[in-house]
This record gives structure tokens, sequence and C-alpha cells, in this order.
């Protein structure tokens, strides 16, 4: 099995984004495919795979048998970290959730993540909102990447705890970061675009319909979201 592994877009870029070398826990491993591939890629010396649910888990430490790494996966239940002893791993990666789950995990073993070297997160959905709370949790993104898999837009982020409190609010920051559109990544340019013109035409069947309270408050809401993919735009001219 191991020598026909072959990841998805997506969870190739995700492994791509760690640093090779050391302790990885992949929290959320679902079949166990990512730490199958980052310890054969020489990725990770040793694999931590974590997962909530018995089934995907005993599909993971089926997989990791096939593939003759039981001695540098290990395979372990638990809800986020709770399981992880503290120092256990020097690196994490938890991918494929939504942002609010993420978060909780996060919140929920904080103190052990404060002393990893890196986490490699990709939330699926409220990033805006994710990114406000690295930033006011002292965990800084030091490097970013964005990525289309089967139709669907994928923010990764490389995030370290450095204590680094920022709670200055920046529309461009919070939602699309400054990374992405200061190296003028394609696939958030192809995303903005995109964005763009569903804003437009969303906006033009507004104004269609009527101006009613509930529409003329959509309107405002939806003016300031092309405001923001507008101002990031500007970026690629």
């Amino acid at each position: 099995m191991s020598e026909k592994l072959i990841l998805s877009h997506r969870l190739e870029s995700i492994a791509k984004m760690v640093t090779p070398g050391g302790r990885i826990v992949d929290v959320g491993c679902d079949h166990g495919f990512l730490a199958i591939y980052m310890v054969e890629q020489k990725i990770a010396d040793w694999c931590l795979a974590m997962d909530l649910r018995r089934g995907p888990l005993s599909n993971a430490q089926k997989h990791v048998e096939e593939a003759g790494l039981e001695g540098r996966i290990v395979c372990r239940l638990s809800d986020g970290l709770k399981c992880m002893e503290a120092g256990e791993a020097d690196k994490m990666v938890c991918a494929g959730m939504g942002g609010p789950l993420i978060i909780k995990i996060l919140e929920d073993s904080f103190e052990k993540i404060k002393g990893m070297q890196e986490l490699v997160l990709s939330p699926q959905s409220e990033i805006p909102e994710f990114r406000i709370y690295l930033r006011e949790r002292g965990l800084k993104i030091f490097d970013e990447n964005m990525v289309k898999d089967e139709g669907k837009f994928y923010f990764i982020f490389k995030v370290r705890f450095t204590g680094d409190i920022n709670n200055e609010a920046d529309r461009v920051g919070d939602n699309f970061g400054k990374i992405l559109p200061d190296m003028k990544n394609p696939v958030l340019k192809e995303y903005l675009d995109k964005r763009k013109e569903s804003l437009e035409e969303i906006l033009l069947k507004l104004k269609e319909e009527g101006r009613g309270e509930k529409a003329a408050a959509r309107v405002s809401e939806i003016n300031d979201e092309l405001d923001v993919v507008n101002e990031t735009l500007k970026y690629y001219a």
C-alpha cells in the first residue's frame, strides 16, 4: 500500500508545509495516510497519529502495519491533544476540520502547543475568525499557502506561539493575510476573482428584488466584503 500511496494535492501541500525532522502529531489523522507519507518522505522522524473516532483510527493502524511503520507511527484514540503528553511531539498538524473546532483543540491544550516548534493548520471554514484568533492569542503565522483541490480552495498556515498579542484589526490581513498577497499567490488571485464575480452577481439580484431593510443590510454587508476583495486585488496590479 505504501509504495503506491499518493496523497491529494491538499494533503501533499500540508505535508510540504511541515519543516522536516522531529516528532509530529497529526490530530484528526483519519485513515493515517498523511502520517505515513510524512514518515516515508522523511518529513517526520516519528509520528503520533490521533483521532477521536475508533473506526478511522482502526483503519489507520491497519495502514501503518501494511506500510511496515509500526515502530515509527503510533496510533492513539484522543479528543484533540488530550491524550498526548506535553513534549511528546515537536510539531503538530491539524487539518480537515472547521476553524472553530481547530480553535477548540488549540484552546483545550494551549500549554502543550506553546512549547511546540510549529503548528501546521488548515481550517476549512471561518478563515477570518481563525486569523483573528491566532493574532489575539500570540500565535504568529510565519508562512502560508493556498491550494485548490477538486474545485475547493484551502488555506494552510505554518504557525508558532510567540506570545506577541496583536489586537489591531486589519481588513486585508484578517481576511487574506499579508504573505499570500505579497507573493502574488496565483490561487488566491483565482479565488479573489471568483469571489468578486459572485459578490457582484449577488448585489445585482438584491437590487432587482427591492430595497427593504433586510435587503439594505445585506447590500451593505456584501459591499464591505467586496471592498476587501478589491483592496486585496490591488496587490496583483
